[in-house]
């Protein structure tokens, strides 16, 4: 689950800096999705730079809840050994 939301949380800060890449430079226009979407007409600046912030606080979000594999077999070894310790 954790590679899914760093995966997603990468995608979201790519549009994001495409998006600004694209209203600064006029690169990009086919790649962004900010650009595609009409309702957001004059306001891509501050959804590009809400798309960033996202996808950083998604990084952030599956950092500190979801461990990593080695993390929980790290935990599971720990608890293991502890368990041993407890019943001498």
């Amino acid at each position: 689950m954790r590679k899914i939301l760093d995966i997603f949380g990468l995608l979201l800060v790519l549009q994001g800096v495409g998006g600004m890449i694209h209203h600064f430079f006029g690169w990009f226009r086919l790649w962004t999705l900010l650009t595609r979407q009409s309702f957001l007409h004059g306001h891509d600046v501050a959804a590009s730079i809400a798309l960033i912030v996202l996808g950083f606080a998604v990084w952030i979000v599956a950092e500190k809840l979801l461990p990593t594999e080695k993390e929980e077999n790290k935990r599971g070894s720990i608890s293991g050994a502890q368990a041993e310790r407890d019943k001498r």
